[in-house]
């Protein structure tokens, strides 16, 4: 069994020593102070970051467990929620039984609260929370992989180099998601490697030929994993994104034929983004454990992606993004649109499965507004794909009576 001691999370009788090297790095608490305290960060950044001190040496005494921080953690989503979040909710976690461990497979649109709201959502109905899976570009430095491993994240290998490197981190990753299915313990991890910047949500079949190296020795067909492993695709729904502007940035530079340098604190930024911005609605659909013969990865993850898609809502602002998009004759506009020929086009009568709010479609019509014309068609593009995503995979939007039957989290 391959070591996984470099990767694995925290364990209990590690949390005390590991708070107390987080609590003491002036760094960290440099970062906390500023976004904590913002207003009174730029007022006074000493005096800001005393009262983080001594604020963060208060919380710790009580952590000296997982679930101890976890806890915590949770008790600052729920802030996070009910400050930047309409409305919470969910559908088909009916199908599921809290006694299972599932691997747990969903779009990507934002670093960390993809995987916040669904442990948020399976705390508050009763399941185990489950780990989640972390890419390593997001462990850059020591409290960075502090506080991912203290909250039941596992590092993800991406940046090993050569091909021997590069299967042994796979092979590490596929046997430590086996490891804790087998203990019990579900996982999550994203359907591909770095966020959907555009809103085109696909599966990465490498993804799925990743998961099962460590059943190769038992199964013959890929497709034998949907046996041994309940996998569940999970649809995120964002009525609103607080980093399309970043989103929308990153895909204009490219879209010039240069490299996109990221900054070395983009990741940290666009947490920071996430965290903070108005998201409107968010919604979680659970399809049903996935089942059936498939020849190949890709049709495992086409498979995947029917269950993801067709489980996405669809909101007033993917629906106004796409009549913008394609009634704008701009150039920006124009080369987005023509870029975009080769899928199928959006149907123009598709109405919105939410009824529209007055607060959410006031701030996404200023959003789109005040973005430089350069980034306008790239932004759009991120909530109009929602619709092309269901066009090209067949799979349409929830009904009225389906969205209505959602349960709000907490």
């Amino acid at each position: 069994m391959p070591d996984f001691e470099s990767i694995r999370p925290y364990r209990d009788e590690e949390v005390p020593s590991v708070v107390r090297r987080l609590t003491a790095n002036p760094e960290l608490r440099d970062g906390i102070a500023s976004f904590l305290f913002p207003r009174l960060y730029k007022f006074s950044a000493v005096a800001t970051r005393v009262l983080t001190r001594l604020l963060l040496a208060y919380h710790a005494r009580s952590l000296t467990r997982v679930h101890d921080v976890q806890m915590m953690v949770g008790r600052f989503i729920d802030h996070m929620v009910q400050a930047s979040v309409d409305s919470l909710s969910f559908s088909g976690l009916e199908r599921l039984d809290p006694g299972k461990p599932y691997l747990f497979v969903s779009n990507h649109r934002d670093i960390a609260l993809d995987s916040a709201f669904l442990n948020r959502v399976l705390h508050g109905e009763g399941f185990p929370t489950c780990q989640i899976a972390v890419g390593d570009n997001l462990f850059g430095t020591p409290h960075a992989d502090d506080l991912m491993r203290l909250n039941r994240g596992f590092l993800v290998e991406r940046s090993a180099v050569g091909a021997r490197a590069n299967y042994a981190a796979m092979l590490r990753t596929s046997s430590y998601v086996r490891h804790s299915i087998e203990e019990g313990t579900s996982v999550w991890i994203a359907q591909r490697a770095g966020r959907a910047k555009d809103g085109f949500d696909r599966t990465e079949p490498a993804l799925l030929k990743m998961l099962a190296l460590a059943w190769r020795k038992q199964f013959s067909r890929l497709d034998e994993l949907l046996e041994a492993v309940q996998i569940v695709p999970v649809a995120i729904s964002y009525e609103l994104d607080p980093c399309d502007l970043l989103k929308a940035d990153e895909l204009y530079q490219r879209s010039l034929g240069g490299e996109f340098n990221k900054a070395e604190d983009a990741d940290l930024a666009s947490i920071v983004a996430g965290m903070r911005g108005y998201k409107g609605r968010v919604h979680l659909n659970f399809a049903p454990p996935l089942r059936g013969n498939f020849e190949q990865a890709e049709d495992i993850a086409r498979a995947m992606d029917e269950a993801i898609v067709g489980g996405l809502k669809v909101y007033p602002s993917n629906v106004a993004a796409r009549d913008m998009l394609l009634a704008d004759e701009s150039p920006g506009q124009q080369k987005v649109a023509l870029d975009c020929q080769g899928l199928p086009r959006w149907p123009t009568h598709q109405p919105s499965t939410e009824p529209e709010s007055a607060q959410s479609s006031h701030y996404f019509k200023s959003r789109i507004d005040n973005a430089a014309a350069s980034l306008r068609p790239y932004l759009l593009l991120q909530y109009a794909n929602v619709l092309r995503n269901q066009v090209e995979l067949g799979t349409p939007a929830p009904t009225a009576e389906i969205a209505s039957s959602s349960n709000e989290a907490g």
